[in-house]
């Protein structure tokens, strides 16, 4: 049988080597919460990134979604001022000074339109 003497010098060894052995997983463990914490503030800074960048896109997005809803107005208002200049020239005694784009016909009557009902 051991002596207690041995048995505690046994122990101090193996709590000697448990120190080491934590010690290793300690420095381990703050290189990989260092190397984790790099990557995170990567992908913090690209995901700033492609927040700017997509706000620029959908800015951008919008302003040509304006321009062609100005082109595609413009567009509608030159063909209806063309198809009144067909009528006035085949029929020079009508007026059309009652034609608007947004006049439209009720009860065989050309009015403004009430966009207050279009909603």
């Amino acid at each position: 049988m051991t002596s207690l003497k041995e048995r505690c010098v046994a122990q101090e060894v193996n709590l000697g080597k448990v120190e080491v052995d934590l010690t290793a997983k300690n420095e381990a463990f703050d290189i990989m919460k260092a190397d984790i914490t790099k990557q995170l503030a990567e992908k913090v800074g690209t995901l700033a990134d492609m927040e700017k960048k997509l706000a620029s896109q959908a800015e951008r997005s919008q302003k040509d979604k304006n321009e062609l809803l100005d082109d595609a107005e413009d567009a509608f208002a030159a063909g209806f001022e063309e198809a009144l200049s067909q009528v006035v020239c085949e029929h020079p005694e009508m007026d059309v000074s009652n034609y608007a784009p947004v006049n439209h016909v009720v009860e065989g009557k050309v009015v403004p339109r009430d966009f207050s009902e279009d909603n």
